[in-house]
Parts: C-alpha cells; structure tokens; sequence
C-alpha cells in the first residue's frame, strides 16, 4: 500500500473529507495529489497530521512497507531475510522500496539495517553530503563488514562508488583487490563484479584529478585477468584509463576508435563526452 492509499484508507474510517484531513497542515490541494501518489509528503507534517487525528503511527507505516515485504500479523522478518531485501532493492536501484524498508527498520529499532539503507538511500541519490559525518561513518561501518564480502558486497559497491570521495572509494578498492587478486578460482559473475569496481572507480579517479596509488592497482588487476572473451572489455578499460592518466590523447583517441569501429559506437561517444 503507498502512503497516499494508507491516507486515503485512514480517512475514509474517519468519515473525513479531505480539507478536514490535511487540518489545515498543508494545503487541501497538496493533500489531493499526496493521496494520488503524485506528491511525497514530508515526514514530521505526516505525522502531525496522524497525531492530531490520533492515528497510531506504527500501525499506519506498517502499512505502507510493500507488499513483498509484509508478513503475517506480528510475524517478522528475520535480520537475513530484511537485509537481503535491501541488497536486492539497492542492486535494483530501487529508492522507493530503500526508504519503506529504512521506516521499518527505524520503527523495529534494527540499527544496523537502518544505517545500510541511509548509507544506499544517499549512494542511490549520488549524494553522500545529505547524511551527517557521525551517522555516515556508523552507515559504512554496517555496510562494509569485510566479514560479509560475496558478490552482494561487490554488487553494492559497484554501484555506490559514485557516492565515495576518492578517499573513501580507494580505502574500500584497495581492500576488494587485496583480498580478491590471489584467488584463481573466482566465478565469472565475481570477475564481473570486481572489473566493474575497477573501472567505475578508475572514472572517479580521474574526475576527481586524483593520483591516489590504487589507480594503479586497479589498472594492474583488470590487465592481470586471463585472457578469455569475457575479459575483453575491462584489459580496453585498463589500456584506455593508463593513457589518460599518462595523457597520451592520441592513444586514448585510437582506442575510442577501436570501440566505434567494433560497434561500441554509444560507449565511445559517451566517453568522449565525458573527457571534454
């Protein structure tokens, strides 16, 4: 159930109409498109709203937590199942879901799930300034449990580098390739993952203008994978970021033209675009 229906819901058991519902909290008209689903409404006017019509809050959040994430009366989730929930709704790049389950988790008092999902919430918004130094440092303490590495970990750091400063994002690629580049038994999905991480912050690295030494170790692992099809992409991604950090453009230009002549026409002009 959205927030608007559960609005909706609550409203009509009190015999309301709306102008008496919004009480004069927000305009009658802002209400109408909140109970559409066209507009969010921000968190303390909900709960003024709830609290002068004496609606348990509890009660109404719980509403709200999606579908697949409900259970029988009183019946909850297990800490696995509920953390699962977030990995898949982050991998999804699903914010809706990441912000109902971070209400459950704060309702419920499940500290650690809740710092993930402000930490996911803000790397989905490419905006890690929007939480307070002392709760982003508990939220990447939760996150990144070195004891919880497997591709879940891989596949929310590939995605949530973006959120780092390069700082932030060498300390935790350094690890990944510490612990990864000895062993020759990784899956295809893994050897995905961390050429992903790899690339992705070999990007950040360089709009950032930074000469951070994993660099290069992040260029020596992506030459280091074996020489299989799958492969391919990231040894091009290795060569191509070498010569823009030794800003030889010629051979950054040729390897653009390699990727247009081999049908990589959209990576190439996106690229492009971003170096000039």
């Amino acid at each position: 159930m959205t927030l608007g229906e559960a609005l909706k819901k609550a409203r009509k058991q009190l015999g309301l109409n709306q102008s008496e519902m919004s009480s004069n909290v927000i305009s009658t008209a802002f209400y109408s498109k909140v109970e559409r689903g066209e507009y969010d409404l921000d968190t303390m006017k909900l709960i003024k709203i709830l609290t002068i019509h004496q609606i348990n809050p509890i009660k109404f959040f719980k509403q709200i937590v999606p579908l697949s994430f409900q259970r029988v009366a009183n019946d909850f989730y297990s800490h696995d199942e509920i953390h699962e929930q977030i990995l898949t709704a982050f991998t999804k790049q699903d914010l809706i879901k990441i912000e109902a389950i971070q209400k459950y988790c704060k309702m419920n008092q499940i500290e650690d799930l809740y710092y993930q999902t402000v930490f996911l919430e803000a790397a989905l918004k490419h905006d890690l300034k929007m939480i307070p130094n002392k709760v982003k440092e508990k939220a990447k303490k939760y996150l990144f449990k070195k004891e919880d590495w497997d591709d879940e970990f891989l596949t929310v750091l590939t995605n949530s580098l973006a959120a780092f400063d390069v700082d932030e994002a060498s300390e935790q690629v350094h690890s990944v390739i510490e612990k990864y580049s000895k062993d020759n038994l990784l899956t295809n999905n893994t050897t995905y993952l961390l050429s992903s991480i790899c690339v992705n912050y070999l990007s950040l690295v360089y709009f950032n203008h930074s000469k951070n030494f994993v660099r290069e170790e992040a260029i020596y692992f992506l030459r280091s994978l074996p020489e299989r099809p799958e492969n391919c992409f990231a040894k091009i991604m290795a060569n191509y970021y070498e010569e823009i950090f030794n800003n030889d453009w010629a051979k950054v230009n040729s390897i653009l033209s390699f990727m247009e002549e081999n049908g990589l026409n959209n990576l190439a002009r996106n690229i492009s675009i971003k170096l000039n």
